[in-house]
């Protein structure tokens, strides 16, 4: 048997181009994914935990299990009661891959909300459109902006010729 030099050094380099290539799709291919990746809504962990408070309004943050969804609670407290005024969540919608939320209300002008969100720069801006008790509907766009560790702004617009309502919470409660 006669080995020629230059095709089994061919071979060699050949085999290891295929196993380097090999090597590098098994790396990309099962290599861990990245935090945001993990944790689609992760831009909602700095408003999660402890309570926020604006005048009588109090809100709440929380993760859904998994992290796959963020519960949110408003409420005011009367005679030391809490008195829930809204509850809902935001999740991410398996069919689309958006941020999704509903939302029910008592004692103010809409029974229901649904939320269309998108975190833009850092700031949470939502497409809202209410339901009031007869079926009727209205939109708003909403926008949560942190301003710092312990503080949101909220801003509330009917559309873009409207002066928009806005408000700052402050945390009063930190995170345990």
């Amino acid at each position: 048997m006669h080995l020629n030099f230059a095709t089994t050094r061919r071979r060699f380099t050949l085999s290891r181009y295929r196993f380097a290539t090999t090597l590098l799709l098994l790396v990309v291919t099962f290599s861990p994914t990245s935090k945001a990746d993990e944790l689609p809504l992760a831009s909602f962990a700095d408003y999660i935990g402890g309570v926020w408070k604006q005048g009588d309004t109090h809100q709440t943050f929380t993760w859904g299990p998994g992290r796959s969804s963020v519960f949110a609670e408003a409420y005011v407290l009367q005679d030391g009661s809490k008195i829930v005024v809204s509850k809902g969540f935001w999740y991410i919608d398996p069919s689309t891959g958006r941020i999704q939320g509903v939302f029910v209300a008592e004692g103010m002008p809409f029974e229901v909300l649904h939320y269309e969100s998108e975190f833009k720069a850092g700031i949470l801006i939502s497409q809202i459109n209410s339901i009031d008790a007869n079926g009727n509907t209205l939109g708003y766009e909403e926008q949560m902006r942190l301003i710092s560790p312990q503080r949101y702004q909220w801003q509330l617009s009917l559309d873009s010729s409207s002066t928009p309502m806005t408000s700052t919470f402050k945390r009063i409660q930190t995170p345990e």
